[in-house]
């Protein structure tokens, strides 16, 4: 039975100055867009340090993959929508993706900051209130790799290692973001002896990894889906890997974070860096959000038992 039975979700309300926009959902499933907004006030003067680059299209690809994921988990009877959180404004003048120290050069942007920050805890704390935990999804894009890169707080030196020193490392477990998930079930009964996660491999590269899911079961123009890491790629190579950022770390980390919080929040967070191609073109922008949102939800099913 929900926590909340007579609440509406799925609304659009406006915060800090009309900066950030969150639509409150009912799943245990947050998608956050630092760097999607288009607004470019004149009383906010533009960040002097930082990066201020966009990702360009990422607000449309997480609307996108919202409305997915809304169409895939509702029925005729009940809705039922993720979390979304948005920053409208331009990276130049916020970056929320950045400590409060490093985002904002101004106090409208370092409100707006707080505000975004604030939903998102809003949102994965009534997520672990209806649900027992959540799953954060940080939207991004990048244009260094013609493939689905998902980042976990595990960098380029940390996947070369074999999946014996990954699933045995007690550093890579803490640092990893999907630990929680494995944290869940070690607190939880076994489920009718069903086989669940229990290894950092399995989750980060393994058949139970977004890599996998989106590679093998999904296809591209007859191709499967080019995505990093998986199974068959775990090695960054020459290229950049964004493999997460302050957004990721934050709420990963909800017991150093956030010790106030009792009992603690069991959070998993993913930054999902798609390539540019795939974003800026309407057809396969939609065609990325319909497959990636049927991924999370045998992700879910497989990782969490969740339907």
């Amino acid at each position: 039975m929900s926590s909340f039975p007579d609440k509406v979700f799925g609304i659009t309300t406006w915060k800090g100055n009309s900066y950030v926009e969150y639509i409150e959902g009912n799943l245990p499933i947050v998608i956050s867009v630092p760097h999607g907004g288009y607004l470019e006030p004149n009383e906010i003067p533009d960040r002097i340090s930082g990066c201020k680059e966009e990702d360009r299209m990422s607000q449309e690809l997480a609307r996108s993959l919202f409305e997915e994921l809304k169409r895939l988990y509702s029925n005729e009877n009940v809705t039922r929508c993720p979390h979304l959180i948005v920053n409208h404004l331009k990276r130049k003048k916020l970056d929320p993706n950045r400590t409060r120290e490093n985002a904002a050069e101004h106090e409208l942007a370092d409100q707006a900051w707080c505000v975004y920050h604030d939903l998102i805890l809003t949102a994965l704390n009534n997520s672990n209130e209806e649900h027992g935990f959540a799953h954060l999804f940080d939207i991004h894009g990048q244009n260094h790799r013609k493939a689905i890169e998902f980042g976990y707080l595990l960098n380029s030196n940390d996947l070369r290692k074999n999946d014996e020193i990954l699933n045995s490392s007690g550093e890579l477990y803490v640092k990893c973001s999907l630990s929680a998930i494995i944290t869940r079930w070690k607190t939880l009964p076994a489920l009718n002896g069903e086989h669940l996660p229990r290894t950092l491999s399995e989750l980060v590269r393994g058949k139970r990894s977004f890599g996998w899911l989106m590679h093998q079961k999904c296809m591209l123009n007859g191709n499967p889906y080019p995505t990093f890491p998986n199974p068959s790629q775990s090695d960054a190579g020459e290229l950049p890997y964004f493999w997460g950022a302050e957004t990721t770390r934050r709420y990963s980390r909800t017991q150093t974070e956030f010790p106030h919080i009792q009992p603690p929040l069991l959070v998993a967070t993913t930054q999902v860096e798609s390539p540019l191609f795939m974003r800026v073109n309407d057809e396969k922008r939609s065609h990325l959000a319909r497959t990636f949102a049927q991924v999370i939800v045998e992700f879910f099913v497989l990782n969490y038992t969740f339907h």
